[in-house]
């Protein structure tokens, strides 16, 4: 009985927060009512509510999925991912969200080329693009690093992408991306984003 209340609850947390206030507004018509009839149909609302996730677990995975564009200052991040992510695979590329896993300085995306190689691409979407190069680094030091010691790539929105090649030059010929010394090579560690 104690894990039904639970499951209750927590369905009733993650979807009250996700539908708009207007929608638990009462309309009536009349200007009496039963506290007991009242109290029914919120039993009734709840078991409605706690039924449909409970029958629908991917609800729940949705309702917090699409959670994580409302966070303030980083949701546009995580949209740019999905929307880079379907622009490529309208390309014909086969690719996929792999960052939802939170490792540290790991991949946003990954590409498999048709040669059966890997592309990782770490999405940084800033409003200051000067902002979005430099949290590509950690103590001066270019931090997306793949499994074969290859920099990911990064990518930027589409308005931004020129500042961000010019920007990536600048840090290359400051020696901040190991094994990087050609500053022509920036065009190659930034790719221009489907999305702005």
């Amino acid at each position: 009985m104690l894990k039904k209340v639970i499951s209750m609850a927590l369905s009733m947390c993650l979807l009250v927060e996700s539908v708009p206030l207007a929608c638990y507004a009462e309309n009536s018509t009349t200007s009496t009512y039963s506290i007991s009839s009242e109290k029914e149909n919120e039993d009734n609302d709840i078991l409605d509510i706690a039924s449909i996730t409970a029958v629908s677990p991917k609800t729940v995975n949705d309702v917090l999925a699409q959670h994580k564009f409302t966070i303030d200052k980083i949701g546009h991040c995580f949209a740019a991912e999905r929307g880079n992510d379907l622009a490529d695979k309208i390309k014909g590329k086969n690719t996929r969200v792999v960052g939802d896993n939170n490792i540290k300085n790991g991949p946003d995306r990954l590409i498999i080329n048709r040669d059966g190689t890997k592309t990782f691409i770490q999405d940084k979407y800033y409003g200051d693009i000067t902002q979005g190069i430099n949290a590509c680094f950690e103590n001066d030091v270019f931090r997306y690093i793949d499994g074969e010691g290859k920099p990911m790539i990064i990518e930027v929105p589409s308005d931004q992408y020129v500042d961000a090649v010019e920007l990536m030059k600048t840090k290359i010929s400051e020696g901040k991306i190991p094994g990087v010394t050609d500053p022509e090579k920036a065009n190659t560690l930034v790719k221009k984003g489907a999305l702005s």
